[in-house]
């Protein structure tokens, strides 16, 4: 019985962490927001969107902080904060993991593109 919900809970949780991406979100927390065990939401959510919760956080915060990125005023730490990453060390380590540059130098490119 629990299973048929199990597509309305794992909505939930991806409209939660639309929601709160800016802020700390565990695996454990939004299993136990969504009543499903946390290997069992990271597998249908996996199933449903191709990632998991936590992958799926991190594509959230990397869009918004390439958005912010436009903004030339602001330092790459205050937007590493605003996205939700207390290191900024942290933030440019896994930027340049997914985009392939460091955040820097993504910044200097827009600049130059715009």
């Amino acid at each position: 019985m629990r299973k048929s919900n199990a597509k309305k809970d794992i909505e939930a949780v991806k409209q939660y962490i639309e929601r709160h991406y800016c802020e700390p979100i565990t695996l454990e927390q939004l299993a136990v927001r969504s009543g499903l065990s946390a290997t069992y939401l990271s597998s249908i959510y996996k199933q449903m969107y191709e990632v998991t919760p936590t992958e799926y956080v991190t594509q959230l915060r990397m869009i918004k902080a390439k958005q912010l990125m436009r903004n030339q005023k602001l330092r790459i730490k205050d937007i590493a904060a605003e996205v939700g990453f207390s290191d900024e060390f942290y933030f440019s380590r896994v930027f340049k993991k997914l985009e392939g540059t460091s955040p820097t130098k993504y910044k200097k490119f827009i600049a130059q593109d715009s």
